[in-house]
């Protein structure tokens, strides 16, 4: 089964999955992934779906970077099992951050994926589009400093990003950078004023969301 999932032959693993125990089903290999998370990064969608169906539990496990399916898939940029997994699977607000200080729309950002993002922004959290990874990001910043993160660095991307209602544009970099200054410095003078547009139609976006701990944002005031 493990072989199967791997090589995404969907055919396959439906064969199979009724002789595999939970014991099987919920095992990790020897690279510390389990059966959903390989096939999640590299979208064999067919196999996902069968995963699920015959083992839930799987949508919540982990491999040994702390990364869950949902992740894997945002991380590789595969939008139509994202599109599969996030109705059934993110009642957290995918506010889990992995073992590298990294959430799933940090991870789809760092792809340079705009399909990706444009699938996970309606399901994450003010907290989880204000977490800030161990360089001290949010996604938002990120998406501005291109080469760093971004492999496809675009204005789309970050315009998916903004679509989000309850961006926190008080926060800075760790060297006091605010987004405009971010933008200005990349040479993106169309994001510039995006920006300046969502600060007039936020005005409430001013109010500071403090951390409960660190590279965790969580709201203290309206929702957004």
């Amino acid at each position: 089964i493990d072989l199967a999932s791997r090589q995404g032959h969907a055919g396959i693993v439906r064969k199979v999955l009724p002789y595999c125990s939970q014991e099987v089903l919920e095992g990790w290999d020897l690279y510390g992934n389990n059966l959903l998370t390989v096939p999640a990064l590299k979208g064999y969608l067919d196999v996902v779906r069968d995963l699920v169906v015959a083992c839930p539990k799987l949508l919540v496990a982990l491999d040994d970077h702390g990364n869950d399916a949902i992740m894997k898939a945002a991380s590789s940029g595969k939008d139509d099992v994202l599109r599969y997994l996030l109705p059934i699977a993110a009642s957290d607000g995918l506010e889990r951050m992995n073992d590298f200080d990294r959430n799933a729309i940090m991870l789809a950002v760092r792809r340079g994926s705009a399909e990706a993002v444009r699938e996970l922004v309606p399901f994450c959290s003010d907290a989880a589009i204000n977490a800030v990874n161990g360089e001290g990001d949010t996604a938002l910043m990120q998406a501005l400093k291109g080469d760093l993160y971004v492999r496809r660095a675009s204005d789309e991307l970050f315009f998916e990003l903004l679509k989000h209602p309850g961006h926190d544009l008080s926060l800075t970099t760790r060297n006091g950078q605010t987004l405009e200054e971010l933008a200005e410095q990349a040479d993106r003078p169309v994001v510039v004023l995006a920006l300046k547009k969502y600060r007039e139609e936020h005005p409430s976006e001013a109010v500071a969301k403090s951390a409960s701990r660190p590279g965790r944002f969580v709201p203290c005031g309206p929702s957004f």
